[in-house]
């Protein structure tokens, strides 16, 4: 849990300070085009000879630095794209904090002679003293496919609307393999409508080795989408983040914004990996959305890279606890699959977790299974569940590869869902057939999901049965 005032303290880092009361952006989507282009040809960092005139140069024939760049885009109306041609070095290392940007920009290291897949540009904080690696302050931004590593502050600061953070390596060294983190969080964000990622191909982040949490979210409608949280570039090593992968508040004072944070997505290549952490892999407070993503596990969703503590944890506050979370897979975690005060589970694969897969203080008590047969191929579930009179429920049905050692289980595999309606005292009986596989269906567990048309929430998982075979 943790109050929207520390948003604000980790970005008074530097030469600017930023409350939270200024986080909305003054441009308006669409509105800015780019005007001009400034190519950095020196990993030098000198300022620019003549801000404003046009040209990115440190003298009058000098070269044009990252620094020159910056001040130039910024004296520039209109969104001016900042692009690359280094032939020497390729790390940048400012000495002091960099201009953030107050004018919309586009920061394309993709543009940087032999790019193919993984950045090129590294900026590298260590000698920059108290600063944040990129600050975006005017909206309509865009960082792209740069190395941002070993800043005192936050890897990239995000204090406005509708900007873009694709593609970068923000706590890695070069190679997408080892720590090279920022000292704080690896991005802060706050705004309506920034995409940190994307759902085509090398547009996610690798957000990895910070001393804080991987991404801090503000309130507002970020999306997070494809990215890797806490492993290296190919999504099989641990890299974790000190703290937890992405910390979040679904939170506003005074009411929901227009959006709240979307972590993954049903949308191809939306879902993020979350793994390897030291906490937890999302933890938040107000309404916390999560869809398709995989927390625990590697970019294959098979191989353990547990977060240390829950695999989602939504803790209350002034806006509630609230967790939606569908078709994630949610394994290896220290803790609780899903730990919050009460929310939605449908479609997620929640198994081998150090806690129970679901702990959801939702007063709505889990079915309660009766029967789990085998006969001819065929597997039929039997047990009866408990809402409000009249209510339209669904109940999953999953396989397991065993029980946990509370005797109730978690829910590896979906293998069956069916819909029903409560009677007059709130009952229902159930019998759900499905051909799953013998070896995929060993132990079975149900979870019970009411308010299907609204304020949808789902019980703990059930007990857990032992699949007989009968003749």
């Amino acid at each position: 849990m943790f109050p929207a005032t520390r948003i604000a303290a980790r970005l008074t880092v530097g030469a600017t300070t930023l409350v939270l009361a200024t986080f909305l952006g003054t441009h308006s989507p669409g509105v800015a085009i780019a005007v001009s282009t400034f190519t950095v040809d020196s990993a030098a960092d000198q300022g620019d000879y003549t801000p404003g005139d046009g040209v990115c140069a440190t003298g009058p024939n000098g070269p044009c630095t990252l620094r020159a760049a910056i001040e130039e885009a910024n004296a520039s109306a209109g969104r001016d794209t900042i692009a690359f041609d280094l032939h020497r070095s390729r790390r940048i290392a400012p000495t002091s904090p960099l201009p953030p940007l107050t004018d919309p920009a586009v920061i394309d290291g993709t543009t940087q002679p032999g790019f193919l897949s993984k950045p090129l540009i590294e900026l590298d904080g260590s000698l920059a003293g108290n600063a944040t690696g990129l600050l975006l302050s005017a909206g309509d931004s865009v960082v792209r496919g740069l190395i941002i590593n070993g800043f005192a502050g936050v890897g990239i600061g995000v204090v406005s609307d509708n900007n873009v953070i694709q593609g970068n390596f923000v706590g890695m060294d070069a190679s997408g393999r080892y720590d090279r983190g920022n000292k704080l969080d690896g991005l802060v964000v706050s705004g309506e409508g920034n995409l940190i990622g994307g759902t085509e191909p090398r547009a996610g982040n690798v957000i990895s080795g910070n001393d804080k949490a991987g991404i801090l979210l503000a309130p507002g409608g970020t999306r997070v989408q494809g990215n890797l949280i806490g492993t290296d570039f190919k999504g099989d090593k641990r890299i974790g983040n000190s703290f937890s992968g992405i910390q979040a508040c679904g939170c506003y004072p005074g009411g929901f914004p227009p959006g709240l944070p979307l972590i993954g997505g049903s949308e191809p290549g939306a879902g993020n990996v979350i793994s390897g952490n030291a906490v937890d892999g999302i933890n938040g407070e107000g309404v916390i959305v999560a869809i398709g993503n995989k927390i625990g596990t590697n970019v294959d969703g098979n191989k353990p890279l547990g977060n240390g503590r829950a695999g989602i944890a939504v803790y209350g506050s002034l806006w509630g606890a609230y967790v939606e979370a569908r078709g994630n897979i949610i394994a290896f975690n220290g803790a609780e699959g899903i730990n919050a005060d009460s929310g939605l589970s449908l479609g997620n694969s929640i198994y081998s977790n150090g806690g129970p897969g679901l702990d959801l203080d939702n007063a709505l008590g889990p079915p309660a299974l009766e029967s789990a047969s085998r006969t001819d191929g065929e597997v039929i579930i039997s047990g009866s569940a408990q809402a409000d009179p009249g209510a339209t429920v669904k109940i999953e049905a999953f396989s397991n590869d065993s029980c946990d050692a509370s005797g109730s289980g978690e829910g590896q595999r979906l293998v069956a869902a069916v819909t029903l309606t409560t009677d007059s005292s709130g009952s229902v009986d159930f019998s759900i057939n499905t051909n799953a596989p013998l070896h995929r269906a060993k132990y079975i567990t149900a979870a019970l999901t009411t308010g299907l048309g609204g304020g949808s929430y789902t019980s703990d998982f059930s007990n857990c049965l032992p699949v007989s075979i009968t003749h």
